[in-house]
């Protein structure tokens, strides 16, 4: 999850196992033969393309978001997970993607192809795994920028105890 991810936002992530990333993620790769005139467009190293990018922000995906997609995402597991985009592309089959936390040292994508035989309505499943320990409680950025007469001290009470976001360093 991108740096300053709401608390919210995590904890439906690990209920539901969707960030807004693998939503946008999915919901692009839900028709994936239209993409087949732009696979030369589907660049990730060593940044995102400029029209890769744009289609994320056209489907509902932030800056911060993609930024982190960009920067933080491990490099081999972009260019992997590109492969299997084209050839998902190349053969029309539909792909979903979720986030989990995980417990390991490192983060991980796992991808999981139906067999050739089974329709192509029967997705690939993406599962981009956190971490352990990646997750960490920082306060909200908004919280020092209270009005002109909130006092000082309840301005440093609130930041040391209203942690409102969390940070992510490595994956969504």
């Amino acid at each position: 999850m991108p740096p300053f991810t709401s608390i919210q936002a995590f904890i439906n992530a690990v209920n539901s196992g969707q960030t807004n990333i693998t939503t946008v993620l999915t919901n692009i790769m839900q028709d994936p033969t239209r993409w087949r005139p732009n696979r030369p467009d589907i660049v990730i190293d060593p940044h995102i393309s400029p029209w890769l990018r744009q289609l994320f922000l056209d489907n509902g995906m932030t800056e911060p978001e993609i930024d982190h997609i960009d920067t933080e995402w491990p490099l081999n597991d972009k260019r992997t997970l590109r492969l299997h985009v084209l050839r998902a592309i190349n053969v029309g089959r539909v792909m979903t993607f979720d986030w989990t936390p995980g417990s390991g040292p490192a983060p991980s994508t796992r991808v999981s192809w139906p067999a050739d035989s089974k329709p192509l309505a029967e997705p690939v499943n993406v599962t981009f795994v956190q971490q352990g320990g990646a997750a960490t409680l920082s306060a909200d950025e908004t919280a020092s920028r209270v009005s002109q007469n909130t006092s000082k001290r309840a301005m440093t009470t609130k930041a040391k105890t209203a942690p409102t976001a969390i940070r992510q360093p490595f994956f969504i």
